[in-house]
């Protein structure tokens, strides 16, 4: 019963984000790829030599996709080259729209429409005719920056714009997004580095039989560890869907922290199933031991080592994108992973902003508990017949696998998620305590969440 409770769960969690096909919805890949848009802005206007080179990117980053994409790309074109070729985009957006290789919901036609009205009065305002009304103005500059948020400010500023305080501010957020991508890229460089260092030595020691297996022997009942996994699965999703639907007193992001900390009351269940607390503390590894003061260095080690499992997971995600631009449509070619997270991160104020670090970094606790914890143990005392390598292993597997399954990337998210919770996992069977992976995966979510907000302060 715990295991149908599981899979239906997942099913109920997974489903909608894999099914779902609107491609004229405004999702977190917009954000993604306005994170994209900033960059190219930001280096246009420092390497203005490489504009070739800028082009191209750009052509391959929104050359196609969903009309707000391919809108993006438009803007960066008036933006790099100038108004006419703005308009030759356009042009072969519509052209998309009219063969019916591109769908387009009415926000979408109308913005379409806006942009080349916008990108026609450069031209005319170049050639002294008579520009936009005011009100058509506001009303466009509302649509643009619904559909298409930072790029559609920089659509209502262009060059050529006398509103050259906006102007300024927009160029100097695209130069700061590009200096942080730099940054960051420099910074993941030393990590993935250290991070091989790190596995090659961790392997070695382990290939050598100087690693041992954190893991005890079971004191409590492995089924019972399945049953409160599974009631933590479906008390999680409920808790978010009253939060989701109830007239709460205010939309704050603190919010959700109901369902992770409420979802937690689930640690009551082996207990009235029987079991001692002391012994399902042991199984799980909600204990310090062993060597508690050495906690935080593993996390941090395992953190760094992390980091050339992410970068081999980034690359099955790009050949897996590329597959799929090869037997997809325009539509489905840019479904880059994205999480719901970043589009706050991005619009949001800087009181939502902090409240959604604090959320992603505890996210840690109740996840490792639960995955690494819960799930784990059982799957590990399910599979003990079958040898230790092969028991760790289907463990190891089967457990990161649900655990990516249920993010919102989606399906291309799954390389990564999965590289993830197989470091989390490793450092768990070592070490046996759940406090070390919950320092790796609060630092993973804390450096990704801190990327976010400072590529789009």
């Amino acid at each position: 019963m715990a295991w149908i409770a599981i899979i239906l769960t997942v099913v109920l969690m997974a489903l909608p984000l894999q099914l779902s096909d609107d491609p004229t919805a405004t999702d977190s890949s917009i954000a993604i790829q306005t994170i994209q848009a900033r960059y190219l802005v930001g280096a246009a206007s420092i390497f203005p030599e490489n504009q070739e080179l800028l082009l191209q990117q750009l052509d391959e980053m929104f050359g196609h996709g969903p009309v707000p994409h391919q809108l993006i790309g438009a803007v960066l074109v008036g933006e790099l080259i100038g108004p006419e070729e703005a308009i030759e985009v356009i042009d072969d957006i519509n052209s998309q729209i009219e063969v019916g290789s591109l769908k387009a919901s009415a926000e979408d036609a109308e913005a379409v429409h806006f942009l080349t009205k916008l990108q026609t009065a450069r031209i005319g305002k170049q050639n002294g005719e008579e520009p936009i009304s005011p009100e058509q103005l506001q009303s466009g500059r509302t649509l643009l920056q619904e559909r298409l948020g930072w790029v559609g400010r920089l659509a209502m500023t262009p060059p050529d714009s006398d509103d050259h305080t906006e102007r300024k501010n927009l160029r100097d957020q695209a130069r700061r997004s590009l200096f942080t991508i730099m940054g960051a890229f420099g910074l993941a460089l030393v990590a993935f580095l250290v991070g091989t260092l790190i596995q090659l030595t961790f392997w070695g020691l382990a290939i050598g039989g100087w690693l041992k297996s954190g893991i005890r022997p079971l004191a409590g009942d492995s089924g019972i560890y399945a049953e409160t996994f599974a009631l933590w699965m479906v008390v999680f999703v409920t808790l978010n869907v009253v939060v989701l639907f109830l007239p709460l007193p205010s939309r704050s992001m603190v919010w959700l922290f109901i369902p992770q900390v409420g979802s937690l009351g689930v640690l009551a269940w082996p207990v009235m199933r029987g079991l001692r607390w002391s012994d399902v503390r042991r199984d799980v590894g909600l204990t310090f031991q062993p060597q508690a003061w050495s906690a935080p260095f593993v996390g941090i080690g395992a953190y760094l080592a992390a980091a050339p499992v992410v970068a081999a997971a980034m690359v099955v995600t790009f050949l897996l994108i590329f597959l799929i631009s090869l037997t997809s449509g325009a539509e489905e070619a840019v479904a880059e992973p994205g999480h719901p997270i970043v589009d706050h991160i991005l619009r949001g104020s800087w009181t939502t902003k902090i409240q959604l670090m604090c959320v992603a970094i505890f996210a840690a606790v109740p996840e490792e508990i639960m995955f690494r914890g819960f799930l784990y143990r059982h799957l590990r005392a399910a599979s003990e017949n079958w040898g230790y390598v092969m028991s760790v292993a289907f463990a190891i597997l089967f457990n990161s696998f649900l655990f990516a399954i249920i993010h919102p990337q989606g399906l291309l998210g799954l390389p990564i998620l999965m590289g993830l919770a197989t470091v989390f996992s490793l450092v768990r069977e070592w070490r046996g305590s759940l406090v070390p992976c919950m320092i790796t995966h609060a630092l993973v979510n804390a450096g990704t969440t801190t990327l976010l907000l400072l590529v789009t302060e």
